[in-house]
């Protein structure tokens, strides 16, 4: 076992391992890190196991940081690929019973495979992965195998997550967990043709007057259930909460009193739109606009406790979001368990591109539990619809 190991700037690759006496090999933690031919080569070996890993080429171009041939079982389980230089992340090929789970793609060309089971793969299963919206995990193998099923009854027959989505009912929603506190005059608008997100089927929160709190989260202690974790295989989370801006108040052209808060808070942290930066407590997570931020900008909130506060800058090929009425987003968070490495990516639904990602280490106290917020604070800056399509967290295993 190679446990917080780091194989990096090698000639070859980061780690090879080739034939039948190369078993039972199991790399938990650390980096493959820029290695010339690429993170690691497996071939023709038995139980190999990569978990909760940082894997990343800045430097090579390289056709798969990953090369896994011939060899049964093989996982990749909660790792972190940073793909900005690759063609993709891993290519099995001829493997059985390979499996890929809860794993973080990042900086993948839109459109393209993050990773490849070839045709001769048996049994290949993956599921609750983090891929980047247009992006794909391709499986060429056989897709008549009774074992691709059977995750499925296990992830809902242990399922410890929270589901929030929007109902034409009184109540205005239907969720899967504990009960969302919710704040705002709800109205379910139809879906409509149009480029400003406007087909996203929402029921929308809207103000009633100035320094409201509008949207959606969850306020018990005993809902507060995501943390980062502090011991091997402990915490780790997935987030996500497909949104719009039905009506954002005062002018999107300069400062204005609206905030933004999208993410996971302690119960001690209170309602985050309501605070600037500077004043929240507690702890929380998230994307974040603070009332003195200018045009179009949101960043990503970290508050450690009773420590820091830090506002992490999100950063795009892309260009940047746009805060303003009519535009809709997908904010992603991805923790691994117990690695204190929060990989953050917001998607404009408006034009399909990742128009902000951003990996904030070590900003979070390891034992704190937090539970969602999806909320708009308005402040004095005028009327405000916040439009929410969904909202999920689940633990990261």
């Amino acid at each position: 076992m190679f446990r917080d190991c780091t194989f990096n700037l090698n000639s070859r690759y980061g780690v090879e391992l080739a034939g039948s006496g190369m078993e039972g090999n199991q790399f938990i933690g650390g980096n493959m890190e820029d290695n010339t031919f690429g993170a690691a080569q497996v071939v023709s070996t038995n139980i190999t196991i990569f978990k909760g890993v940082d894997f990343e080429s800045t430097v090579f171009p390289i056709a798969s940081l990953l090369d896994l041939q011939g060899s049964s079982p093989i996982t990749l389980e909660d790792c972190n690929f940073n793909c900005s230089n690759l063609t993709r992340a891993f290519f099995f090929q001829s493997c059985t019973n390979a499996k890929v789970h809860g794993c973080f793609f990042a900086g993948i060309t839109v459109g393209t495979a993050v990773g490849l089971f070839d045709a001769n793969c048996a049994r290949a299963t993956e599921w609750e992965n983090v891929v980047a919206t247009g992006c794909f995990i391709e499986n060429r193998g056989p897709k008549n195998d009774p074992n691709l099923g059977r995750m499925f009854q296990n992830n809902l027959g242990q399922f410890t997550g929270v589901l929030w989505l929007p109902s034409a009912a009184g109540t205005g929603d239907q969720s899967l967990g504990p009960i969302w506190t919710k704040t705002g005059t709800l109205a379910q608008p139809t879906p409509t043709v149009s480029r400003l997100s406007g087909w996203l089927k929402r029921t929308t929160f809207a103000s009633s007057g100035a320094s409201q709190e509008i949207g959606v989260k969850q306020t018990a202690n005993s809902d507060c259930a995501f943390w980062v974790g502090d011991s091997l295989s402990y915490g780790g989370f997935y987030f996500a909460a497909t949104f719009r801006l039905d009506t954002y108040g005062g002018s999107a052209g300069a400062t204005n009193s609206t905030r933004l808060f999208v993410g996971l808070a302690s119960n001690a942290a209170g309602a985050v739109c309501l605070l600037d930066s500077a004043n929240v407590i507690g702890d929380a997570i998230g994307l974040y606009r603070d009332s003195n931020d200018l045009v179009n900008v949101v960043r990503v909130l970290c508050r450690k406790g009773s420590g820091t506060t830090a506002k992490r800058a999100l950063t795009s090929t892309n260009g940047g979001p746009i805060i303003d009425s009519g535009q809709g987003f997908l904010f992603e968070m991805f923790c691994p368990p117990n690695s204190n490495r929060v990989n953050c990516v917001l998607t404009s639904l408006n034009t399909g591109l990742i128009v902000g990602q951003v990996t904030c280490t070590n900003d979070m106290t390891t034992t704190a539990f937090m539970a969602p917020q999806v909320e708009v604070g308005n402040g004095t800056s005028g009327a405000c619809t916040l439009g929410i399509s969904n909202v999920y967290a689940a633990p990261a295993r």
